[in-house]
């Protein structure tokens, strides 16, 4: 009997890189095997975006995370071969929505199970992110918010820290997608 690969994690990324890690580190903690974190973002000319991925690209160096095995891989929204400066446009959300479908299908023909985080970037992102699960994923894969509470989102902003201990301050809260 064959084993299934590790499962996945897509998070969509603004400027807020403890957004991926905490959401990441709560899906470990719960025993969730993931293997490999993709972060969809907009383009790195915005300063934020730029140094919340270097942030990250430095919590998965030589593709660990925490001592463990887990390969990062930031994927850009573009539109043309054109990265997309922002979501303010029909052209941009529609390249958003095709970033992500392309990835959730590759993924899915690899037999993946998803975990994707919402909580990050622009809202209208992780709205796209969840039309695209819902057509194309199934039963195995996970929609979650990270909730964090309002000192805790004081005390960890602009990526000041990327891990806490386990609080119930901070915590995954499960979003009912029901796939197509």
């Amino acid at each position: 009997m064959s084993q299934l690969p590790p499962s996945v994690c897509i998070a969509s990324l603004g400027g807020q890189p403890q957004v991926v890690t905490l959401a990441l580190d709560a899906l470990l903690a719960r025993g969730e095997q993931i293997g490999e974190l993709i972060v969809i973002h907009l383009s790195e000319r915005n300063e934020r975006y730029r140094s919340a991925l270097a942030a990250l690209a430095r919590e998965f160096a030589g593709d660990r995370y925490n001592g463990r095995p887990c390969r990062y891989r930031p994927l850009a929204v573009t539109l043309g071969g054109a990265l997309i400066e922002d979501l303010n446009s029909e052209p941009a959300a529609g390249a958003a929505l095709n970033t992500l479908v392309q990835l959730i299908q590759r993924l899915k023909r690899q037999e993946r199970a998803i975990h994707l985080c919402v909580s990050g970037g622009r809202r209208l992102l992780g709205m796209l992110a969840m039309c695209a699960i819902q057509i194309h994923g199934d039963h195995t894969d996970q929609v979650w918010h990270l909730y964090s509470s309002d000192a805790i989102r004081a005390r960890t902003a602009g990526g000041a820290e990327l891990h806490l201990p386990i609080t119930p301050e901070v915590r995954l809260v499960r979003v009912p997608v029901v796939p197509f």
